[in-house]
């Protein structure tokens, strides 16, 4: 945009651009388009990139274009070791996450060989005492919202909500992206553009280098769930005393998974109370139950498993909170270029098993950091 297009906008409407975060509002000079690094996506890979990125070099000019104005809840709400370990001992999350998460208690892995199977005549595998390197549970609208805060407070910029329209490569000689933001149009130039857009995956789309995996072609469907059975309770202690001795730590804090022919279940407890269900199956192998409703067809297909029945017998979709994705495994051909890098699921992805998905965004956000730092502080990267 021209300046005198852009000074014309900014008279007749606001006299600085606004950019809101979930518990305050943040004033950016409007004047100054011009940045080091371009940020397109918010959440939590954007996020980390940009508060490693403030606080390897905290001049650092850095703006983050996010286009929702308040992040849903998504799948990758369960850490591994690795997710954890970055989260606390790197991004310095050990207080929010001990307040507002909850702490995982390793995975739990069920079996049975029949429907009608009983409960307890069912294989179990998992710790018996509390896991040594503790994960962490997470709502991730929760957990993006607060990394996308904190970010803001070291200096980042915010655009949100906002609409990219096009990002302009010219490689070392500067990038610019053009975004639609309260309903006007600007432009940004940088040094660095950082695709942090999830599945989108903006550049690799853009570039050509976007490869979907057919060799595994899984997909997914999840919700939340109220009411659903504590896997600790007096009662299950009284109905299944074997089942109660056999473990001294909390089945309820753990991923507890059930497996079938074809696709396995995920089961994760939310801070509040609500559950997080869903189920990934190979669709060669595997076909999901009919039914009016995503919601209800994942449901039916857990009460048809003898551990399912059990703990979701009474349990409620969550109406609204359902979810579904195709064709899950995808990657980047290259995920690096001179002037612009892919971080998260903008990157890749593979499969949801063992919670890998914050694993991956760990990673590249902070190599990702890591390498601008040096790009802009002249280092031969």
């Amino acid at each position: 945009m021209c300046q005198k297009k852009f000074d014309a906008v900014a008279q007749r409407r606001l006299p600085e651009l606004i950019a809101f975060t979930s518990s305050s509002v943040h004033f950016i000079d409007c004047v100054n388009l011009e940045y080091d690094v371009v940020i397109i996506g918010g959440a939590f890979s954007g996020a980390a990139t940009a508060l490693v990125l403030k606080r390897k070099r905290p001049q650092t000019r850095v703006l983050i274009i996010e286009k929702a104005a308040e992040f849903d809840r998504k799948v990758g709400e369960s850490t591994t070791e690795v997710s954890s370990c970055y989260m606390t001992r790197i991004l310095g999350l050990t207080h929010y996450l001990g307040h507002h998460q909850l702490a995982k208690q390793g995975l739990r892995l069920w079996f049975s060989n029949w429907p009608d199977q009983p409960f307890d005549d069912c294989v179990e595998v998992g710790s018996r005492y509390q896991s040594r390197l503790s994960g962490f549970q997470v709502d991730r609208a929760k957990l993006d919202s607060h990394m996308l805060e904190l970010a803001v407070q070291t200096g980042c910029h915010l655009w949100r909500p906002s609409k990219v329209v096009d990002c302009e490569l010219n490689n070392g000689k500067g990038q610019r992206v053009n975004a639609v933001v309260d309903r006007s149009d600007l432009s940004a130039t940088c040094r660095w553009i950082v695709d942090a857009t999830g599945r989108a995956a903006m550049l690799a789309r853009k570039l050509g280098h976007l490869r979907p995996n057919n060799d595994h072609p899984i997909n997914a469907v999840w919700a939340r769930f109220t009411g659903v059975k504590e896997w600790d309770s007096y009662e299950w202690r009284e109905r299944f005393p074997d089942y109660a001795n056999r473990c001294r730590t909390s089945r309820e804090w753990a991923t507890n998974h059930l497996f079938g022919r074809g696709w396995w279940v995920w089961i994760i407890p939310l801070h509040g109370g609500d559950v997080s269900a869903g189920i990934v199956y190979d669709n060669r192998i595997f076909k999901f139950p009919e039914g009016p409703s995503l919601g209800q067809r994942l449901h039916k297909h857990i009460l048809r498993n003898p551990i399912g029945r059990e703990i979701f017998g009474t349990a409620h979709v969550i109406e609204g909170d359902v979810h579904a994705l195709s064709m899950l495994p995808y990657h980047s051909e290259k995920v690096c270029g001179d002037g612009w890098a892919a971080v998260g699921d903008a990157a890749g992805f593979i499969d949801p098993l063992y919670s890998p998905g914050l694993d991956f965004c760990s990673y590249t956000s902070y190599y990702v950091a890591d390498l601008l730092a040096g790009s802009l502080a002249g280092e031969d990267v």
